[in-house]
This record gives C-alpha cells, structure tokens and sequence, in this order.
C-alpha cells in the first residue's frame, strides 16, 4: 500500500500491533461534527470485524455514515460475482486475461447498473511499450482501484475490445458480503505498485475475497499469479473446502461474437442480402427484403441492427453520420415490421478458461531426435494454453516462454529451444458480416533446435502467418495458412503455404498438418508434415505423442504433461 493515510499509527505499515492499537483508539474515539471523516467511516471494514471479534462495542460499528450507506447499498446487495475477461492482443498486459469483481443489487433492474471494481497500473498516455513492459515487471507504476457502473465495463471489454467475459456468481454469506463491501470502500482510490507478473488485478481482488472468506486465494503463490489463476482456485476451493462458493457460472459473449451468431441464425439467401445492404448501402434494403416473408424480413432487420449498434459503439465517441444514419433508417424499418414474439437466442455458451488445464505447464517426454537418437527432455512453461491442451470446441492458443533441456542416449546434454512467444488464432465463424475480416493467424518467436545432415544446431526465429479455417463440424476445424519464417540459419527465410485439420471429442484432441516450406535464399523446398494426439487424463494432466517430419529429418516423442 503506497497511501500512507491509510494506516493510523506511525509506521502502521510496518507494525501490525501500533495500527491496531491506534485503530481501536480512533474507532472509540467521541463522535464529531461530520462523521464521514471519522475512522468508523473511513474504515468500515475494520469497525465491522473488531466488533464481530468482540474488540469494540457494537454501536460504535453501527452508527450510521452516510456517504458509505449511498455508495454500499447493503440493503439491495444480492450476490458478488468475479469476472474473467479473456485476452486482448492489443495491449501486452492485456493479452493472458483480465479480472473483475462487481456488487450485484440488481439497481435498475439490470446489471449494468450494479458497481464493478477494476484493478489497473496508472500508466502515462502514450506510454511506449518497451518502457510499459519494463515498468510494468519492474513495479515501475503505481495502481488502484476504481469504481464504475458495469456497463463502462462492458463498453470496454465486451463491445469495444470485443472480448468475451464469464461472470462466477459467488456464494458468499451476508457476513462475507458486506466485510468485502467494507474493505472495498477503504481501498477505492488508494495507491499500490503494480506488478504485471504477481501484485495485478487478480492477485488483489484475490486478497479481498481471502480476507472476506480466510480461504487460500494468495496462499503459495510461486511467480506468475496469472488472471485465470484466481479462478481455477475458486474451482478447487468450490470443489472441496468451501461447497458453493461458485453458485453458478454465465458466459457474457463479447459484442462481435453476439454479432455474427445473429448473422449465422439467418438462411443464406437472408444473411446475404443483410451483407448486400451493407456493402451497397441501406437504400436498397427493401427490395433486398422483398423476397421474405414478414416474419424472416424482421429477422434480417434485427439482425442489421445488431450491426448498426456495433458500429456505432466502435466509433465511440463520434459516430460518424452514415452509421448514425443507417441506425435511424433501421429502426424505421423495423418499426413497420411486426414484433417478435420471443427475444433472439444468444450465442452458445463457451467454456470458461478456467475449465482448461491450469497455465503452468511441465512436460517430461522421451522420444527420437532428428539424428535418429533416444532423448529425454524437460520442458516448462509459466504459461501455456495451447492448442491441443484447450477444450475440443477452443482452438487459439497462447504460450509465454516455453523453454527445454534434455539429454540423448549417449548422455550430452542438449538445449532444447525456447519458445518465448507462441500464439495462434483459428477463426471459425461460420457467418461472414461485410465490412468484418475474421483472419486466421500466427506468430511464433523463440530459438528452435533444427538437424542439418544428423549434426544439431540451435537458431533464433520469428515467424508469422495468415489464412482462413472454418468448422466443418463440432469440435473439427480445418484450416489453410501462409507462412513466412525468419530465421538466424542458413534458409534466413522461406515461406510455407500448409494446410491443417484439428479435432477433438471428450478427453481425444488431434492435429494433423502439412505443408510445404521454400526457402527464399537456397531456391528449395522441403516438405513438412507433423501429427500431435492428445489424451487428457484429468484437468490438469495429459498423455501427448507427437511426430515431426521435415524432409528427411523425423522426430518423434511421447510426453507426460502436468500443469498447475
């Protein structure tokens, strides 16, 4: 904690017995003129469990404080839910998740009226990124939390960086409830230093719900407390200490997602013309619509307005004209058309990361090299959610400095390459909107072991790729990319066009791909194929076999994957 007006005794930071003392002293301490500034109501939370530790007499904990009753409103407090927000590539920080914690009453009837709390550096606009990663490891910035309606919230994260959220409804006790609320209020607005890696916005709202609950969330932290960690305790917890703690868990699907499902409820012939409108402009929608009956023209409508409130909040703050435009002239239409009788689906629920394997990752394998030698290797990552390891229905990937050694059959030891950055996106809409590109792609940077003629050497390397894939059915994506690689090595560059099909049912996910790499410098091309099967034994654990072919160079292994 960086606010020293948040401790009452001289070095209260420092030394627990002076703060609780000088607490107790200032808690009992005759009423004054105004009391939202004294320390009964600048300090809730500490009022409210020394009085339930008997160690002050309860009216000084009941007495009222106005400005705290507004803002808590305990009588309306229903629920606490903690929110996972999934990666955003826009913003290095951003990128392994983000969490929230928000007080649901309920206000307005709608949630987006309830308070969310949200934990984030105090960075510089137009901070570099170097410097924004730097600091940012380093405790380089200051941090604090702040509270805003949810619906600033899902403006940001679900209809403007279009990332998906899973809200875990907690099942905390009134006790529970209104401790955090408490300490909540002692927190807002006071300055602590950000660590990217550990002191972040999960790790604090993860000592709140600690302090609310004396359960483990902060206990045997080791490195990297990840956002997605918070959850997967709040699972174990659920599981076995602490029955209920998760009342139930709801899929907030971003604005994008939301979008193109409303595109693949229509036919073709529908989703077609929704797609002429827009590219050739809103004029020529009702001929467009003139083929359909009543019912399916409403259908095709509502979903062109799903389109216009999309963009209209992408153009925030200044919508352009047109957008507007086209918003007013959709509603016009819309109104001539009869109502719908039952609100449109909503996307089909996707599984929460936290029920994918846990993001540190080791893996113990043994197998063949590309000299035709026995090898054991040992590979570990702080985090890993990689393609086979997902769900069969999820196939991104994101993996953070994956490093390997191993030793061969004659005993040397070997390094086994590093990946320091690994991410792939398979998009598999299968609606298209005019106007939205959903790419596939890659990009891939670390040091690689690669055989020349049986002899091992080890080069740096950056490769990126684009392309399309598509889901040809339930859990079974295939896909087509371009890739070019740069490498330290003799090919410096080549480009390898590939084709893939990845597959998965139950505790079975496969990948299957080939391709064809032609090096820009030696005017070759080597063929490339590779097969990876996964079986999942548990959440956490798995059995994986894996097979490489690079021309005549095969490699092979079996591997025991162990994440936590």
């Amino acid at each position: 904690m960086k606010s020293p007006d948040f401790f009452l005794a001289p070095g209260g930071a420092a030394d627990p017995a002076a703060e609780l003392a000088a607490t107790l002293a200032a808690l009992q301490a005759p009423a004054g003129g105004d009391p939202d500034t004294e320390a009964r109501c600048r300090f809730p939370a500490r009022a409210f469990w020394l009085q339930r530790q008997g160690l002050l007499p309860a009216a000084a904990e009941a007495a009222p404080c106005p400005r705290f009753d507004r803002w808590a409103l305990l009588g309306q407090l229903r629920g606490v839910s903690l929110l996972l927000v999934s990666g955003y590539f826009g913003n290095p920080a951003s990128s392994f998740g983000h969490a929230l914690l928000k007080l649901d009453t309920g206000a307005g009837g709608s949630e987006l009226l309830d308070l969310a709390f949200n934990y984030g550096a105090l960075v510089p606009p137009d901070e570099p990124v170097p410097v924004y990663l730097w600091r940012g490891l380093t405790g380089g910035y200051q941090a604090g939390f702040s509270d805003k309606y949810f619906y600033t919230q899902d403006a940001v994260y679900t209809r403007t960086e279009y990332r998906d959220m899973w809200a875990y409804d907690l099942g905390l006790d009134e006790w529970q409830r209104t401790l955090l609320v408490a300490h909540l209020w002692e927190v807002v607005g006071r300055k602590f230093t950000y660590y990217f890696l550990r002191e972040n916005c999960a790790f604090r709202i993860a000592e709140l719900l600690q302090l609310a609950t004396g359960q483990p969330f902060v206990e045997g932290v080791h490195g990297w407390y990840s956002p997605v960690e918070l959850f997967h305790r709040v699972r174990v917890l659920d599981a076995g200490a602490v029955p209920g703690l998760v009342a139930r868990v709801r899929y907030l699907p971003s604005a994008q997602r939301a979008l193109l499902h409303r595109f693949e409820a229509l036919a073709p012939a529908e989703a077609e013309a929704a797609n002429a409108a827009v590219a050739d402009g809103l004029a020529t929608l009702p001929a467009r619509l003139a083929p359909f009956a009543e019912g399916r023209r409403a259908e095709v409508v509502e979903a062109l307005l799903a389109w216009s409130e999309y963009r209209h909040t992408a153009e925030q703050p200044t919508p352009s004209p047109a957008t507007q435009a086209a918003r007013v002239r959709l509603l016009t239409e819309r109104l001539g058309l009869p109502p719908s009788l039952e609100p449109p689906p909503p996307p089909p629920p996707r599984p929460s990361p936290a029920e994918q394997p846990a993001p540190m990752l080791a893996v113990l394998a043994a197998g063949m090299d590309g000299a035709g030698r026995g090898v054991a290797v040992l590979r570990w990552s702080p985090y890993a959610a990689d393609l086979l390891g997902r769900d069969p229905s999820d196939h991104d990937e994101m993996v953070a400095v994956s490093v390997g050694a191993g030793l061969d059959q004659r005993g040397h030891p070997f390094f086994d390459g590093v990946d320091l950055l690994r991410v792939r996106r398979l998009a598999t809409a299968r609606a298209s909107v005019a106007g939205e590109w959903q790419p596939s792609w890659l990009v891939h940077a670390g040091v690689r072991r690669v055989f020349d003629e049986g002899l091992a050497r080890t080069e740096g390397f950056l490769r990126g790729g684009l392309g399309k894939a598509a889901a040809l059915a339930p859990g079974v994506v295939a896909y087509a990319m371009l890739d070019a690689d740069l490498g330290t090595g003799p090919a410096i560059l080549s480009v390898e066009p590939s084709l893939g099909l990845v597959a998965g049912a139950g505790a079975w996910k496969g990948w299957l791909r080939a391709g064809a790499a032609w090096s820009v410098a030696q005017q070759a091309v080597q063929a490339r194929a590779g097969l990876d099967l996964r079986l999942r034994l548990s959440q956490h654990q798995a059995l994986r076999l894996g097979v490489e072919l690079r021309g005549d160079v095969v490699e092979a292994r079996l591997a025991f994957h162990q994440a936590w």
